[in-house]
């Protein structure tokens, strides 16, 4: 997940959006940039919360799964409120 986020932001990074980045309008570059953006976001999301689960079940690494987890519910909210501003 974590890889896939990479190549979708240097994707979303060589193929630029129009100014002001309009959604749903534009040229193909702005609707390819305006699709492959939020799917690597979400990658990353989801890479956090498989960390999280995965770990849950060692003892070692047990403290990080509440930031783990935190951190997915905060990104989760942040990217909600990004996707309702558009």
């Amino acid at each position: 997940m974590v890889c896939l986020f990479g190549i979708g932001v240097a994707t979303s990074g060589v193929i630029s959006c129009a100014p002001g980045c309009p959604q749903g309008t534009g040229t193909a570059a702005n609707v390819a940039h305006n699709t492959i953006a939020p799917i690597s976001f979400l990658c990353l999301i989801a890479a956090s919360m498989m960390l999280g689960f995965r770990w849950r079940g060692e003892v070692e690494t047990r403290n990080l799964v509440i930031y783990s987890l935190a951190t997915e519910v905060t990104a989760l909210g942040l990217f909600a409120l990004l996707a309702s501003s558009l």
